[in-house]
């Protein structure tokens, strides 16, 4: 079996690598050149655990290659659309790289092709974008399958989470459930068909901003009465509900990454097309947008009772992570940028250190100064600022904080979720700790 992946970025290098591993040849096809030279030397284009080494395994060993060449596809059995569906100002779907896939694939397709989008899309962009035009071509199968990865653990996850598949009728289900049991040996969910699997991606992420965003409330209302929200949230998850118990997540400094910042609005922009409503959705939104200035907020609230009469340009915070997801460099939407700008415009100095993200993305952080260590950043600061809570920063120690750190300073847990214990030992050696609810 040859597969086709339409569109190498970092949904289509993961997909491409981890079905190559298992022995079919891939062929991973993208526009951007200089994208599609880096798969052909065997390299990561994108910064996720495991992956440089399994697109360098799977390279060397001849099931995956790459190509500019949109023709490739007339060899493949099966086609995945991987390419991106960015935010319109509208808040609907931007779809043009959709439609520009779709119409380079029509000289090239051929009958009984499965083709399979995988693209974060509204209901019914599967039939009406993909399977409609495409058909006037050739006698293909064509359904949607979302894509379900979390950055971090993206490989893991390929490898393990049930895919969801929907066609644009009963041949294109099963042809696509018979595709990801052989390829992947997943579990597959079929439901109705293609739009009713549309529907479940935009639904997950609906679900998860919404949960964060009552995380959020909950800390913020925790604040206020000065006790932590971490037990709180564990002992409402105790409670019994339905097939499983209640699951609030955790809060931090914010929501970031491709999807959960625009997917609310795809599913609130598609359900007014049809005289409804997703207000949920906006709301949650709305109030996860408010938490990177929240957490700068409170901060600065912090340092002005710890530094009451020094001036904030004598101030300097460091801040240790930039991406919105531990252990990434990640930096799409992240909520660390506004966090940062809006420390930056109350007039504290800031260094920044994050061991994940490249420079192309470090350009993004204006007026800060980088450093390339822990011990760099936190030397001589008046505050630390854990803004993620990548695995190297738990290795910082209380020795470690009284060597570099100035005497007193505060500690802002963002996204680290200090136990009770470690509070203790922080607040023992003379530093004041502040986070999220906490």
């Amino acid at each position: 079996m040859r597969i086709a992946v339409v569109g190498a970025g970092y949904i289509g290098a993961v997909l491409s690598a981890v079905i190559a591993d298992k022995g079919f040849s891939v062929t991973a096809i993208d526009v951007n050149r200089k994208l599609i030279e880096i798969y052909k030397k065997g390299w990561s284009p994108f910064k996720e655990p495991g992956l440089e080494e399994l697109i360098k395994k799977v390279v060397s060993e001849g099931n995956l290659t790459a190509s500019t060449d949109i023709s490739k596809i007339s060899d493949a059995d099966v086609i995945l659309i991987t390419v991106g569906t960015p935010l319109s100002k509208d808040g609907s779907a931007d779809k043009s790289a959709i439609k520009s896939a779709v119409n380079s694939m029509k000289p090239f397709i051929k009958d009984d092709q499965l083709i399979i989008l995988k693209s974060t899309v509204p209901p019914f962009t599967t039939e009406n974008d993909v399977a409609k035009p495409l058909r006037k071509f050739a006698k293909v199968q064509v359904a949607f399958c979302p894509e379900r990865l979390a950055e971090g653990n993206a490989i893991n996850e390929c490898k393990k989470i049930p895919v969801v598949v929907g066609g644009i009728d009963e041949e294109s289900s099963i042809k696509a459930e018979n595709f990801w049991k052989k390829s992947l040996e997943l579990d597959c969910i079929r439901v109705q068909n293609a739009e009713s699997a549309e529907l479940v991606k935009l639904a997950d992420n609906a679900w998860i901003d919404l949960n964060i965003s009552l995380a959020f409330e909950l800390a913020k209302v925790a604040d206020n009465m000065k006790v932590d929200v971490l037990p709180i949230i564990k002992a409402v998850n105790s409670l019994p509900k339905g097939d499983s118990f209640v699951n609030i997540l955790l809060p931090s400094i914010g929501v970031g990454g491709y999807c959960l910042t625009k997917d609310p609005y795809f599913l609130d922009a598609f359900a007014k097309k049809y005289n409804s409503s997703f207000k949920t959705a906006i709301t949650s939104r709305l109030v996860n947008e408010e938490s990177p200035s929240y957490a700068a907020k409170r901060l600065d609230e912090a340092l002005s009772i710890q530094y009451p009469k020094s001036d904030k340009d004598k101030i300097q915070i460091g801040i240790l992570g930039l991406s919105f997801k531990n252990n990434t460099g990640d930096c799409r939407n992240t909520p660390t940028l506004p966090a940062i700008k809006e420390l930056l415009d109350i007039g504290y100095k800031l260094k920044v250190f994050d061991p994940y993200v490249n420079n192309q993305d470090f350009l993004k952080f204006k007026n800060v100064e980088r450093v390339f260590s822990i011990n760099e950043v936190i030397s001589n600061s008046h505050a630390i600022a854990f803004f993620a809570g990548h695995k190297e920063f738990h290795n910082i120690t209380i020795k470690d904080l009284k060597e570099f750190l100035i005497s007193g300073a505060v500690i802002f847990d963002g996204r680290m979720y200090f136990s009770k214990e470690k509070i203790l030992l922080f607040e023992e050696a003379g530093f004041v700790f502040k986070g999220i609810g906490r």
